[in-house]
């Protein structure tokens, strides 16, 4: 088994904290630096990880062995020269836990659930229309949503009695700013917000859903139809505005301008130019018409509808007409719905977007407050909202004003995993609320301060279980351990091999002088090939070769005879090693040797060069390789020499695959 390079042990393999190993009774301690203990479990888990089909020979294994030593001494050497406290590590080290604790801080099986129905629902289109009743406002007061719900409960009624066709027509020939009656056309998963979506598909076809509950308002849906999903289409379009409210005169221009533009096409006219030419969507005009890939729900049902009836690339459509005027729309690629496997990135980023990463989360913190022993104490809230005066609904209390205030407000105890409890005091409220002044709150008293609360508790529980991550996840832990130790070793060894090799030109140039023999060009001969413009020209050239070399001549001057008159002859020197040239290798390898190739070409050795030295210049690149080799060498030899190293090979035998 060949010697590994130290970086891929650390970047392929995942190590384990130390008491991870030590837990289990029977785990063999292989390695000591100092007075850290390392145990073979480790060492057979790094093994495997980076030998996919292993050798448990002992003598490969104990190969292996060299090199993790290596590894663990100079971790060990970095932490020992505080590597592990710099700036610069702790911040790169905790912007790579924050990411690596996202997936735990949000319940997996729910997001898991979520996900399954996201793609089940991305393979159905579902048509509808919906009556809203709207919220006032963003941040809508009690009173405000009462009134919104009585208004649309009344609906929900009438809509019993009279059917939902009659109350939605009702209301869009009222085009009232607070309610709203809209036809959505198709639309798929994620083209809605969540709970308006969840509506819509848990709705059967033909009927209308209970009342929901959005950020805009209160609605009722009637769900019309249900289709296979369409997938996705990209085209290119022509377009020409015309409006409704534009008059007659100006509406007919524009369907005559967009017939004509029909005419040139269906007369042979390039798509493309036409579009640039007359498209007044002068942004995709310049690009020849062509939009962004889209899927249903994303642009209007017209547009939709005419895109995803054209059967072929290339084909077009007639000119149809939208609430934005005339089209003519050309096919340019087409996609099916994706596969999971497909999907599944964009289903979690858009997750990640919209409301449904809340679901995630509000599970999570029902699940920790069980876990964690969550206990309340609202009467120690209670007192500490009695003295939160006006003054916090203008931005201006202080929170010193509860510095007296050390009340618990609610506990958390862990008695599995790090064996800990933590008690948030009043004074902890305090401070929070102090900062959620800045925020404008449509709620007052009690109520306010009680959803306040809940944001506090929510905010507290998150973060005492991101502190619990390194011991209830053995796996978490040794991602982060992988991480810090990989960090350091590639930090330590940089600056004291990697650009140390490079940088300290005096030490390069010192080592390539002492290790000059190393760097040999083998014995080489120089050779003039000489191309003749016919055979008449090299059996002159091979004549002229012959006699000047034997007669020590300069052989360049002698050849340069030949064309006087014309290019008869062209000359190229070259220094040619053994097995480079075989027409070189099948002549007689001495200086003066001279042959005659094809009729075409004259090859002559004028010299015979002894093996010397490789300029520095021309092999700095291997040079460099091979000093940061012997710097590394070195300073692992100090390493073991400062550290106190001891070996139990004795554990590596009778290991068996497992």
């Amino acid at each position: 088994m060949k010697r590994k390079n130290i970086i891929a042990l650390i970047i392929a393999s995942v190590l384990w904290m130390h008491n991870v190993w030590s837990q289990n009774s029977n785990d063999k301690l292989l390695l000591t630096i100092d007075n850290d203990s390392i145990y073979l479990s480790e060492f057979l888990y790094i093994y495997k990880k980076n030998n996919p089909n292993p050798s448990y020979a002992f003598e490969d294994l104990k190969e292996y062995l060299e090199l993790f030593t290596n590894y663990k001494l100079i971790v060990k050497e970095a932490k020992d020269l505080g590597r592990d406290t710099l700036p610069a590590f702790v911040n790169e080290f905790t912007g790579y836990r924050k990411q690596l604790a996202r997936p735990y801080l949000s319940d997996n099986e729910v997001t898991e659930k979520l996900i399954n129905e996201a793609y089940e629902r991305m393979q159905t289109d579902v048509k509808a229309r919906h009556i809203l009743v709207r919220f006032p406002n963003n941040n809508p007061s009690p009173f405000d949503t009462l009134k919104a719900y009585k208004q649309i409960q009344a609906y929900q009624k009438r809509i019993a009695k009279e059917g939902f066709d009659k109350i939605f027509k009702e209301i869009s020939d009222k085009k009232s700013k607070e309610v709203l009656a809209e036809d959505l056309g198709y639309f798929t998963a994620f083209r809605m917000v969540y709970p308006f979506e969840s509506a819509a598909y848990n709705t059967p076809k033909g009927e209308t859903s209970p009342i929901v509950r959005t950020q805009f308002g209160y609605h009722i849906l009637k769900v019309d139809d249900k289709r296979p999903a369409k997938g996705s289409i990209q085209v290119a379009h022509i377009f020409v505005k015309s409006k409704d409210s534009d008059t007659p005169e100006q509406q007919k221009a524009a369907e005559d301008k967009i017939q004509k533009i029909y005419n040139e096409l269906e007369s042979g006219s390039n798509f493309e130019k036409l579009a640039k030419q007359y498209s007044e969507d002068r942004g995709s005009a310049r690009k020849g018409g062509v939009l962004p890939w889209f899927t249903t729900g994303q642009m209007v049902p017209e547009f939709e509808e005419v895109a995803f009836s054209i059967k072929e690339n290339g084909q077009y459509s007639k000119p149809f007409k939208t609430i934005y005027g005339w089209h003519i729309v050309k096919r340019l690629d087409y996609k099916p719905v994706p596969t999971y496997e497909e999907a599944l990135p964009y289903i979690k980023q858009q997750i990640q977007k919209d409301s449904r990463s809340q679901v995630s989360k509000k599970m999570l913190i029902a699940k920790l407050k069980k876990e964690y022993n969550y206990t309340p104490y609202m009467k120690n809230v209670d007192r500490l909202i009695k003295i939160i005066d006006d003054s916090f609904y203008e931005g201006k209390w202080d929170a010193s004003k509860a510095a007296k205030f050390n009340k618990p407000v609610f506990s958390l105890k862990d008695d599995k995993y790090a064996h800990r409890e933590v008690v948030y005091t009043q004074k902890d409220f305090a401070d929070f609320l102090e900062k959620q002044q800045r925020r404008k709150h449509k709620l007052k008293g009690k109520e306010l301060f009680y959803n306040l609360f809940d944001e506090f508790v929510n905010q507290k529980i998150i973060e005492f279980e991101d502190s619990n991550l390194e011991y209830k996840y053995p796996e978490f832990k040794a991602l982060l351990r992988e991480y810090a130790d990989g960090i350091l070793l590639f930090d330590l060894k940089d600056k004291n091999i990697w650009s140390k090799a490079v940088s300290d030109t005096a030490g390069l140039k010192a080592f390539y002088e002492a290790h000059k023999q190393n760097y040999l060009w083998p014995e080489r001969a120089k050779v003039y090939m000489i191309k003749c413009s016919n055979e008449k020209y090299c059996t002159k050239a091979e004549k002229i070769a012959k006699k000047a070399l034997t007669k020590n001549k300069d052989l360049r001057s002698a050849l340069e005879k030949l064309n006087k008159k014309q290019p008869n002859v062209e000359i190229i020197e070259a220094v040619v090693a053994k097995g480079e040239d075989k027409n070189v290798d099948n002549m007689e390898w001495k200086k003066g040797s001279v042959q005659k190739i094809d009729n075409e070409k004259v090859l002559a050795i004028t010299d015979i060069l002894p093996p010397s030295p490789k300029p520095l210049d021309e092999i700095r690149g291997l040079v460099i390789s091979d000093y940061q080799k012997y710097l590394e060498d070195q300073w692992m030899e100090e390493l073991k020499n400062k550290h106190h190293v001891q070996i139990f090979e004795d554990a590596l035998k009778n290991v068996q695959p497992r």
